[in-house]
């Protein structure tokens, strides 16, 4: 009796087409899944038990991770702190326990926001500092020019010099920037981006960036505000909030993309965005979400993309 082998390998989950026809190499034996639960797919087809997890010294409530190289910061209860590699933990800050913190490098601080609470952190020292423009001087031409502190945002961005701090102010979004080369100084009266509604996606890359409201996404392409970014128009659907992460463009598309990309996740399927305005739905044909995520948590790590929604 001969027999011929029914499963090798796998490229991954398909709940676009009806379970009875997912896809099936008569020659390779490798074929699409209807269900996949708590598994991984590698490189070489191979389907294997996602990993488990064990359990910390961290018992409080934990959210809004954040790796910056040997050390990770995360809202644990109502602080602010700094992870270590053991996970023993470094408070910075009293915050709120339920908002969701934006980070921001710059050399060796790290900015961070929430809606609610903002400042710096000293990676050296293990300090905080205010966002404040009395900690630096205006350094630039005579004006009579008025310039404030920005205001506490719920995401923080820097592209080309400059900080990009988003707000919602008397119930519209608005997308405040500084002024060259200062985290401090903002023109209430001109630097300013206006939208329709909320920012749920503000991520640069090398020469532009990636932004999505509540009904699209595009990209910015252009280094300056005041000299006018040009709009890119990229998709009709918008990105779900909290999933977008910056990854190496060297592991994308087979090596492809210079540079760095955006990968951030859609009710339509994962999406990538590269320099130039960029853009590609990388699970369009196979997977579709349901509807009703408000947010979401993602991570790169080790050559893969993983993502909670809730």
């Amino acid at each position: 009796m001969k027999l011929f082998p029914l499963f090798r390998g796998t490229v991954g989950l398909n709940n676009r087409i009806d379970p009875a026809r997912i896809r099936f190499d008569q020659e390779t034996f490798i074929q699409e899944l209807a269900v996949a639960v708590n598994v991984v797919v590698d490189d070489s087809y191979r389907l294997t038990r996602r990993k488990g997890y064990a359990a910390t010294s961290i018992t409080s409530s934990c959210h809004s991770l954040f790796p910056y190289r040997s050390v990770c910061m995360a809202v644990v209860g109502s602080n602010l702190c700094v992870l270590d590699d053991g996970l023993n933990s470094t408070t910075i800050a009293t915050v709120n326990p339920d908002a969701h913190m934006s980070y921001e490098t710059v050399s060796k601080l790290v900015y961070y926001c929430n809606g609610y609470d903002n400042g710096i952190i000293n990676l050296n020292t293990m300090s905080r500092s205010n966002w404040s423009k009395v900690d630096e001087d205006y350094i630039g031409p005579l004006t009579s020019r008025q310039f404030f502190s920005p205001d506490v945002g719920y995401l923080v961005a820097y592209y080309k010099g400059r900080f990009y701090v988003i707000t919602v102010d008397q119930g519209f979004p608005v997308v405040w920037y500084t002024e060259p080369n200062s985290q401090h100084w903002v023109d209430f009266a001109q630097n300013y981006l206006p939208f329709e509604s909320r920012v749920r996606m503000f991520r640069p890359l090398r020469d532009g960036i990636f932004v999505s409201t509540e009904s699209e996404t595009f990209f910015l392409l252009g280094e300056e505000p005041i000299s006018g970014f040009e709009h890119v128009h990229v998709s009709d659907y918008p990105a779900i909030e909290g999933t977008d992460v910056i990854v190496p463009g060297s592991r994308i598309r087979d090596g492809r993309i210079i540079g760095e990309a955006v990968i951030w996740t859609t009710e339509q399927g994962i999406c990538m965005g590269a320099s130039g305005g960029y853009f590609d739905n990388l699970t369009a044909d196979k997977i579709k979400l349901t509807s009703g995520f408000n947010r979401g948590s993602a991570v790169y790590y080790d050559g893969t993309y993983t993502v909670t929604l809730y």
